[in-house]
């Protein structure tokens, strides 16, 4: 390595409160192929303790792993220790903030790090929908502290453009991923026949389409849109299976669904939760589609990369920002929120579809290959850092397929 490449060579901690295992891929794709030497901050476990498996930060990166504490007050508001520490660290030239405005010791941290010469970005998620009053002003200014802003999708952007007032080339867009890597391994093993014989094993004596909901079933999912939307089709003549992939920690819910599904006569497997990827795989490529009514996020992804399309609904503003990936009427279709003939007909629309052999579903993952993988996201964070503005770096162009914010 040349003097000057040891020079653009940074060295950046990211500050999270906790790595969540579903971290893991992109940090991972930092730590071995970015341009800059990726250090991670926070708690060694979930401080909140409610059940989420934890990234292994030294398997990964072994050697640079801060740890700190986080104290919560109120269950949202999180102070978080070492940041003061941090910021006049001189062994770093750049930190990458968690961007959330409940984190208290970030408006302390981000400031100061500034004065110490370290450019600052924050990554989150930004803005869902124009904010307004004290909230959205709050916002604004925590914000304004960072040089630059990761955000996860094209809408919050544009909220922060057209709406905020931010200059656009201070704000990147750096999509979200899955284990993009292992899921294609995984999905080029898969063959036609393992996934005809794994329909006929869900639901023996049918070939009905299946529809598939994958996650924690709780009641945002609206896995009850999902029955009744199924019902509709019947009466119309049209059978649906569906599979219900996840934990349900609510009993109370799972039994409303079960009466749900046994009153409409619609045939439905609920399979509890998965963490094989190569069975989850094989659950998402043998489905017609994949259906979130409620809330979609990650679902998108898992979706996406399989091959599978995607069915959701059209408002943005109760989505995570994966929901971008959907486009519709080519690898998945948009509902009119909260309306159950809608949602049948778009059901019906990809159900009256023959079901897609492997060698036709590169229309429905090439999104993700172009735009939402770990390999995109590290070019993305890397030119971030160093500086570079959004239009010189990759897919900084909004899809035409956006909805109006």
């Amino acid at each position: 390595m040349s003097n000057e490449q040891k020079k653009s060579r940074l060295r950046v901690p990211i500050v999270y409160h906790f790595f969540a295992h579903y971290r893991g891929p992109v940090n991972r794709e930092l730590v071995n192929n970015g341009e800059h030497e990726y250090w991670f901050a926070g708690a060694p476990v979930d401080p909140r303790n409610i059940g989420i498996k934890e990234w292994e930060v030294e398997e990964d990166a072994p050697g640079r792993f801060i740890p700190t504490k986080c104290f919560y007050i109120a269950k949202r508001i999180l102070f978080q220790s070492g940041m003061i520490k941090l910021a006049f660290d001189k062994r770093f030239d750049a930190i990458i903030y968690l961007g959330d405005p409940n984190y208290l010791a970030t408006w302390i941290s981000a400031p100061l790090a500034k004065l110490a010469g370290k450019r600052v970005l924050f990554w989150s998620h930004g803005w869902l929908r124009t904010p307004t009053g004290l909230n959205g002003w709050l916002r604004r200014q925590f914000f304004k502290i960072a040089d630059g802003l990761l955000l996860y999708g094209h809408r919050a952007k544009e909220i922060a453009v057209t709406k905020e007032g931010f200059d656009p080339d201070n704000i990147y867009v750096v999509y979200n991923s899955l284990d993009y890597r292992k899921q294609v391994s995984v999905r080029d093993e898969v063959t036609l026949e393992e996934l005809d014989e794994m329909r006929k094993e869900l639901f023996p004596g049918s070939d009905a389409p299946i529809v598939t909901l994958v996650g924690r079933i709780n009641r945002g999912r609206r896995g009850d849109q999902l029955i009744k939307a199924a019902e509709i089709l019947k009466n119309r003549g049209q059978e649906m299976n569906l599979l219900l992939i996840g934990g349900m920690p609510d009993k109370g819910h799972r039994e409303e669904l079960e009466k749900l599904a046994a009153d409409a006569g619609v045939r439905t497997n609920f399979y509890g939760p998965c963490y094989d990827e190569s069975l989850l795989c094989r659950f998402i490529m043998c489905s017609t589609a994949l259906c979130s009514p409620g809330k979609v996020g990650l679902l998108a992804m898992h979706s996406l990369t399989y091959g599978t399309p995607c069915v959701t609904h059209n408002n943005p503003e109760k989505h995570g920002p994966e929901y971008e990936s959907v486009i519709d009427g080519v690898n998945g279709a948009m509902f009119e929120w909260d309306n159950l003939e809608s949602l049948a007909d778009k059901l019906s629309e990809w159900a009256a579809k023959p079901w897609l052999p492997i060698e036709d579903r590169k229309a429905i993952w090439q999104v993700i290959d172009d735009r939402w993988n770990p390999i995109v996201q590290q070019q993305i964070i890397d030119g971030a850092v160093s500086g570079i503005k959004p239009g010189d770096l990759p897919q900084q162009d909004p899809p035409e397929h956006r909805l109006p914010i």
